[in-house]
Protein backbone atom coordinates (compact mmCIF):
# COMPACT_ATOMS: atom_id res chain seq x y z
CA UNK A 1 0.00 0.00 0.00
CA UNK A 2 2.87 2.38 0.83
CA UNK A 3 4.41 1.67 -2.57
CA UNK A 4 1.16 2.60 -4.35
CA UNK A 5 0.84 5.86 -2.42
CA UNK A 6 4.51 6.64 -3.08
CA UNK A 7 4.03 5.98 -6.78
CA UNK A 8 0.98 8.24 -6.92
CA UNK A 9 2.84 11.06 -5.15
CA UNK A 10 5.85 10.81 -7.45
CA UNK A 11 3.69 10.59 -10.59
CA UNK A 12 1.53 13.58 -9.62
CA UNK A 13 4.60 15.70 -8.77
CA UNK A 14 6.08 14.90 -12.20
CA UNK A 15 2.84 16.04 -13.85
CA UNK A 16 2.84 19.30 -11.88
CA UNK A 17 6.47 20.00 -12.73
CA UNK A 18 5.79 19.24 -16.41
CA UNK A 19 2.87 21.70 -16.52
CA UNK A 20 4.97 24.43 -14.90
CA UNK A 21 7.81 23.72 -17.35
CA UNK A 22 5.52 24.28 -20.35
CA UNK A 23 4.32 27.61 -18.96
CA UNK A 24 7.89 28.68 -18.15
CA UNK A 25 9.04 27.56 -21.59
CA UNK A 26 6.78 29.99 -23.45
CA UNK A 27 7.66 32.79 -21.02
CA UNK A 28 11.43 32.37 -21.24
CA UNK A 29 11.44 31.67 -24.98
CA UNK A 30 8.78 34.36 -25.66
CA UNK A 31 6.28 32.51 -27.85
CA UNK A 32 2.60 31.81 -28.29
CA UNK A 33 1.07 29.05 -30.39
CA UNK A 34 -0.98 29.10 -33.57
CA UNK A 35 -3.06 25.97 -34.10
CA UNK A 36 -4.27 25.45 -37.66
CA UNK A 37 -7.06 22.92 -38.29
CA UNK A 38 -7.57 21.49 -41.77
CA UNK A 39 -10.90 20.29 -43.16
CA UNK A 40 -9.43 17.51 -45.31
CA UNK A 41 -6.62 15.12 -44.47
CA UNK A 42 -6.23 13.88 -48.05
CA UNK A 43 -3.87 16.75 -49.00
CA UNK A 44 -0.59 18.15 -47.78
CA UNK A 45 -0.96 21.67 -46.44
CA UNK A 46 1.34 24.67 -46.45
CA UNK A 47 1.14 27.44 -43.86
CA UNK A 48 3.15 30.56 -44.63
CA UNK A 49 3.24 33.10 -41.79
CA UNK A 50 4.81 36.55 -42.11
CA UNK A 51 5.27 38.93 -39.20
CA UNK A 52 3.42 42.11 -40.22
CA UNK A 53 5.67 44.97 -41.29
CA UNK A 54 8.71 42.71 -41.73
CA UNK A 55 10.14 40.23 -44.18
CA UNK A 56 10.31 37.52 -41.47
CA UNK A 57 8.50 34.59 -43.09
CA UNK A 58 8.15 31.01 -41.97
CA UNK A 59 6.65 28.10 -43.92
CA UNK A 60 5.53 24.78 -42.52
CA UNK A 61 4.32 21.87 -44.64
CA UNK A 62 1.99 19.32 -43.07
CA UNK A 63 1.95 15.71 -44.29
CA UNK A 64 -1.05 13.95 -45.83
CA UNK A 65 -3.25 12.42 -43.13
CA UNK A 66 -2.91 15.21 -40.56
CA UNK A 67 -5.88 17.43 -39.70
CA UNK A 68 -4.04 20.05 -37.62
CA UNK A 69 -0.65 21.57 -36.98
CA UNK A 70 0.83 23.91 -34.38
CA UNK A 71 3.41 26.65 -34.81
CA UNK A 72 5.32 28.40 -32.02
CA UNK A 73 5.58 32.10 -32.90
CA UNK A 74 6.89 35.21 -31.17
CA UNK A 75 4.14 37.63 -30.10
CA UNK A 76 2.88 39.91 -32.87
CA UNK A 77 0.42 40.12 -35.74
CA UNK A 78 1.00 37.70 -38.60
CA UNK A 79 -0.25 37.55 -42.17
CA UNK A 80 -1.30 33.96 -42.96
CA UNK A 81 -1.45 32.12 -46.26
CA UNK A 82 -2.74 28.57 -45.81
CA UNK A 83 -2.97 26.25 -48.82
CA UNK A 84 -3.70 22.66 -49.70
CA UNK A 85 -0.96 21.49 -52.06
CA UNK A 86 -0.63 18.75 -54.66
CA UNK A 87 2.25 16.29 -55.09
CA UNK A 88 4.27 18.85 -57.06
CA UNK A 89 3.89 21.56 -54.39
CA UNK A 90 1.38 23.69 -56.33
CA UNK A 91 -1.47 25.28 -54.36
CA UNK A 92 -4.94 23.79 -54.91
CA UNK A 93 -6.90 26.02 -52.51
CA UNK A 94 -5.61 29.02 -50.55
CA UNK A 95 -7.03 31.05 -47.70
CA UNK A 96 -5.38 34.29 -46.59
CA UNK A 97 -5.90 36.06 -43.29
CA UNK A 98 -4.17 37.38 -40.21
CA UNK A 99 -3.76 36.35 -36.62
CA UNK A 100 -2.46 38.03 -33.46
CA UNK A 101 -0.19 35.90 -31.31
CA UNK A 102 0.13 36.54 -27.57
CA UNK A 103 2.83 35.06 -25.34
CA UNK A 104 1.79 31.74 -23.74
CA UNK A 105 -1.65 31.79 -25.44
CA UNK A 106 -2.94 29.35 -28.07
CA UNK A 107 -4.67 31.01 -31.02
CA UNK A 108 -6.69 28.84 -33.43
CA UNK A 109 -7.67 29.16 -37.06
CA UNK A 110 -9.17 26.68 -39.51
CA UNK A 111 -9.69 26.13 -43.22
CA UNK A 112 -12.34 24.01 -44.94
CA UNK A 113 -9.89 22.23 -47.26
Amino acid sequence: MKQVIGFILIFSSILIIDCKKSKLDCETQNYGTLKISYGLSSYRHSAIVTLSGTSKTREKITAIGLTSDTLHLNPGTYVLSISSIDGGGAAIDTQNGSSSITQCVETSTSVSF
